[in-house]
């Protein structure tokens, strides 16, 4: 049984402590995820789910939308076959495919901004080399994409040459980008992605599960599975976790620690390298923008990770 506090009778657990600030840190991207999933109708692993309108004014379900594109995505599984997504003719509009971790990292884009082609694209998890392989590449495919983790999203934007007479020409493109597998030659390379674990988690009606308390579990259950994109953070990372009180899939928050003070510290601790010199451009006029360091593939910075917000639609879709 896990708690939520130390006790205040005993010193506490400065590493354990640590460590566990910084696992709540590391797995909220798969607690944002889970709340993506569960945000839509319904949701399958492998299959697309279709925005087929536009973004409207007021809606925070999109973080930082354009308001003409459209969204198609699919909560993608390489554990029993890579995909073969294909991509039609675009018409000289803009369109761009959009690959991400199982922490949001978007580690490989294709699309009409970087001169890439219609035709096959083929997504696989890989041990090492992640993002766009155009070299060595078999004839039938434009590219690989090599996933650093099993399970990702794919997320691709068609935008709209206008906003009243297009959208059903751009609603037959989202139709027309097909999505289908491949056979792995070595056979499957972890379990099927089931997309109901993040239900599993929450408890019961009358027994709920805190949020810090999931993030935890679900770190438990799919970190060892989705491993960090630079390698050289495997093994500390691992090692990190384990003091934490996750092993063997499951989590048990270790003796004279605080839960909720490890989610304070990580939050103070991802404020305070947003705030540290040449992390956040000012552009002038109050407005602002990360550094390349902290936007889109994070590699290394764990500690953004809690304070980032999916860049893809969270509300529900067909």
């Amino acid at each position: 049984m896990t708690t939520n506090s130390s006790h205040n009778s005993e010193a506490t657990n400065i590493e354990a402590q640590d460590a566990l600030a910084f696992a709540y840190q590391y797995g909220f991207p798969l607690y944002a995820y889970g709340r993506f999933v569960k945000g839509q109708q319904s949701s399958s692993t492998n299959s697309f789910i279709h925005e087929r309108d536009l973004i409207k004014a007021g809606w925070t379900k999109v973080v930082r939308p354009n308001n003409d594109t459209l969204y198609s995505f699919i909560f993608y599984d390489l554990s029993q076959s890579d995909l073969c997504l294909s991509a039609p003719e675009f018409d000289s509009r803009f369109w761009s495919f959009s690959y991400y971790d199982m922490y949001g990292n978007n580690y490989a884009s294709v699309g009409s901004q970087s001169d890439h082609k219609p035709g096959n694209y083929l997504l696989r998890f890989t041990n090492d080399n992640f993002g766009l392989q155009t070299e060595g590449v078999s004839g039938e495919y434009n590219a690989y994409i090599n996933s650093p983790t099993p399970y990702g999203i794919f997320l691709s934007r068609i935008v709209l040459k206008d906003q009243t007479t297009d959208k059903d020409k751009v609603n037959k493109l989202q139709d027309a980008i097909k999505v289908s597998s491949v056979p792995l030659r070595l056979g499957p390379i972890a379990p099927p992605f089931d997309l109901g674990i993040f239900d599993g988690v929450t408890g019961s009606g009358s027994s709920p599960i805190s949020e810090e308390e999931q993030v935890l579990r679900l770190t438990a259950a799919l970190a060892s599975l989705n491993p960090p994109e630079v390698l050289h953070d495997r093994g500390w990372v691992a090692s990190v976790l384990e003091k934490a009180g996750i092993k063997n899939g499951k989590f048990t928050q270790p003796p004279n620690t605080s839960l909720t003070a490890a989610v304070k510290d990580a939050k103070l601790s991802a404020l305070a390298l947003k705030s540290t010199a040449g992390f956040v451009r000012n552009l002038g006029n109050r407005w602002r923008t990360n550094s390349p360091m902290i936007c889109g593939d994070y590699k290394s910075f764990v500690r953004i990770w809690e304070l980032w917000e999916f860049p893809w639609p969270a509300g529900q879709a067909t």
